[in-house]
């Protein structure tokens, strides 16, 4: 699993990249949220992540994105 960030505009983007296996589509999907308090009020997060990815390593990745926001 890789991590990297992009920064673009007012947003910064952080990518889960995981390989699929064969039975395995690769679709991206991307949520967005907006981390708590008035300082990133205006600070957009976007999460895209492979559509391979379990909810457990989603779910994960969105706490490090969070953390890496602030």
């Amino acid at each position: 699993i890789q991590f990297y960030l992009e920064h673009q505009q007012n947003k910064v983007v952080v990518r889960l990249a995981r390989s699929a296996t064969a039975s395995e589509t690769q679709r991206d999907q991307t949520d967005s949220f907006h981390p708590p308090g008035e300082k990133q009020r205006t600070f957009s997060l976007q999460v895209s992540s492979a559509r391979s990815a379990t909810t457990q390593e989603h779910a994960g990745s969105l706490k490090l994105a969070a953390r890496l926001a602030q």
